[in-house]
């Protein structure tokens, strides 16, 4: 008799976010498969499960798939984490279970934190059309192309980056998307959580100086028609509120588009021009 897959979302930073029923499973299974054991045994040590780990990742597919299948087929119970999220997102565990679905063996996704749901909702962006694409390619060129074949993409874009890629991201964006308003979450639901907002031109200059470390996951506004939220007297008006409360004119329009998600060239287009 077939044994059973159980696919464990884990933190992606916050401990305390774990389900019981992760915990339940990581604790009954015949052994885990991890994309990096290390970092796994740390969240087994500090939840006091003591359990065997065996690695899963990239560059050991074609050897340990074999083996987790054919332990599955022998009866095991065997649950797969990936090093923070739902395993499948961006990491191996889909290869492992189409294996599954290939061999007949059942499988079940046990729900938890998963950093693109979490930055989408965090970003104040449209989340009725999300497009996923993982992480950004590494070289300049091959980034340039995915942008360019996005530009006119309406939905909602969703990336993950590596921090010391952030800037030279961020003037690709620039060059293909031009004023288009972005949503970076660093360290999402750790102690030193961040989040950034504006153009790409804002965030460079906000960046260029600092020194980014952690994790990032960058948030793209897609090619849609602006919603207005206000009328263009409104806009106007709380320009003036911003401006009085001491902010110059280029930031109050700033912190304008930012709260309505629109952008700044738009809200000062339309706070100039009510009526073109």
């Amino acid at each position: 008799m077939a044994g059973k897959l159980y696919l464990c979302a884990t933190p992606i930073g916050n401990l305390k976010d774990i389900t019981l029923r992760v915990l339940e499973t990581l604790a009954a299974v015949d052994y885990i498969v991890a994309e990096d054991t290390r970092r796994t045994k740390k969240l087994l040590t500090h939840f006091d499960i003591k359990k065997r780990t065996i690695s899963f990742h990239d560059a050991n597919e074609l050897k340990a798939l074999p083996k987790i299948i054919a332990d599955l087929r022998a009866g095991k119970t065997i649950a797969q984490v990936s090093d923070a999220g739902l395993p499948g997102i961006a990491d191996p565990g889909h290869r492992l279970v189409k294996a599954c679905i290939a061999a007949g063996i059942p499988y079940e996704v046990l729900p938890g934190p998963s950093a693109l749901l979490t930055a989408a909702v965090l970003s104040g962006l449209p989340t009725d059309d999300i497009r996923f694409l993982g992480y950004f390619p590494r070289k300049a060129g091959a980034r340039r192309r995915l942008l360019a074949e996005l530009v006119e993409a309406r939905s909602t874009l969703v990336f993950y980056e590596a921090p010391h890629r952030l800037i030279a991201t961020l003037a690709d964006i620039d060059a293909v998307f031009g004023d288009r308003q972005i949503f970076i979450g660093r360290e999402l639901t750790k102690q030193f959580e961040e989040h950034l907002r504006g153009s790409a031109v804002e965030l460079l200059a906000e960046l260029k100086e600092r020194e980014i470390k952690g994790e990032l996951v960058i948030i793209v506004n897609g090619q849609r028609e602006p919603t207005i939220p206000l009328s263009p007297e409104e806009l106007t008006e709380e320009i003036g509120f911003e401006i009085a409360a001491g902010k110059s004119r280029s930031d109050a329009i700033k912190n304008v588009a930012n709260r309505h998600n629109l952008s700044k060239r738009f809200v000062y287009d339309l706070a100039h021009h009510p009526h073109t």
